[in-house]
């Protein structure tokens, strides 16, 4: 879709909302992404408890795991229960012997492993200064990726927009204005996600990563609902954290394998250490036979 399209859309999409979402759309001040977003810890007291417990069936299929990064994977699977954290070294990703990530539902991919495909995802855009800057990295590398957008900032920034798609990149949905998504009542979540979906228009894609990675069996149905799927990661360098650049790089590096799916952030904050580190994996990367593509 072209940036006019994009602007366009934005326009008749903020006049039917009203006069709230009107107000969300006419400000596009790039000051109003510099206040950094405080996100709490991905694992609940429980799944701390547990973080070292993986419970198994016969058939390998781990029913609760918690991932070494914090993120938790509802029914992963990996080598019949292996430990999802094999760290590999720096420089060498041998992807002969190093086995896949594997993963059903929230976690989802429409590539088969055998492709030796990564993916990076970046979330809380689009910005003014980050996500162009993340577009010219990637198309340094002939990179693919998906964004998952907040819809308050989808009619800000039209020509950022179309320029995600236009470079072979997908689009999936961050919710409104990053809302917890589990703290909401059907009404609300149809609103925050529903106006969301209606911008991004015929370039919705089928997947839903919800903020703070907050899902229950409502937001799981709900979604679903609205044709979305819950899409969540199993890698974090937790880049939203004051992380150098090489400390975000060293962890996503030590991870690559296919069927990785990174989380990365393009707003919410100073995303320049983010910036560098996206080059730096990619660079990297790029004879470990590794393919760069959208999730979504």
């Amino acid at each position: 879709m072209r940036t006019w399209a994009w602007a366009l859309l934005a326009l008749l999409s903020a006049g039917c909302a009203g006069d709230a979402a009107g107000a969300a759309f006419s400000g596009g001040s790039p000051s109003s992404l510099d206040t950094e977003v405080s996100e709490p810890e991905l694992v609940t007291t429980e799944q701390a408890d547990e973080q070292d417990d993986v419970d198994s069936d016969d058939s390998g299929l781990v029913a609760s795991y918690v991932i070494g990064d914090g993120a938790m994977v509802s029914s992963y699977d990996i080598n019949g229960g292996a430990s999802a954290e094999v760290v590999l070294d720096v420089v060498e990703v041998n992807l002969d012997t190093l086995p896949p990530y594997t993963f059903p539902a929230p976690l989802h991919t429409p590539h088969a492993l055998s492709a030796n495909v990564m993916y990076l995802t970046f979330d809380d855009g689009p910005n003014p200064y980050a996500t162009p800057q993340i577009l010219d990295v990637l198309a340094k590398h002939d990179a693919r990726a998906t964004f998952f957008v907040q819809g308050i900032f989808i009619s800000s920034y039209p020509a950022i927009m179309g320029r995600i798609t236009d470079e072979g990149h997908t689009l999936g949905n961050h919710a409104w204005n990053h809302e917890d998504l589990r703290f909401l009542s059907k009404e609300k979540f149809d609103d925050v996600v529903g106006r969301a979906n209606d911008l991004l228009g015929e370039h919705a894609t089928a997947c839903l990563r919800p903020p703070y990675a907050g899902y229950d069996e409502d937001v799981y149905r709900w979604g679903a609902e609205h044709g979305l799927r819950i899409t969540m990661w199993n890698v974090d360098p937790k880049d939203w954290d004051g992380k150098s650049a090489q400390v975000i790089a060293d962890h996503v590096v030590q991870r690559a394998r296919p069927g990785a799916v990174v989380l990365l952030h393009d707003g919410g904050g100073d995303r320049r250490e983010t910036v560098k580190a996206v080059d730096m994996i990619l660079s990297r990367l790029a004879d470990s036979g590794l393919r760069f593509e959208p999730l979504c």
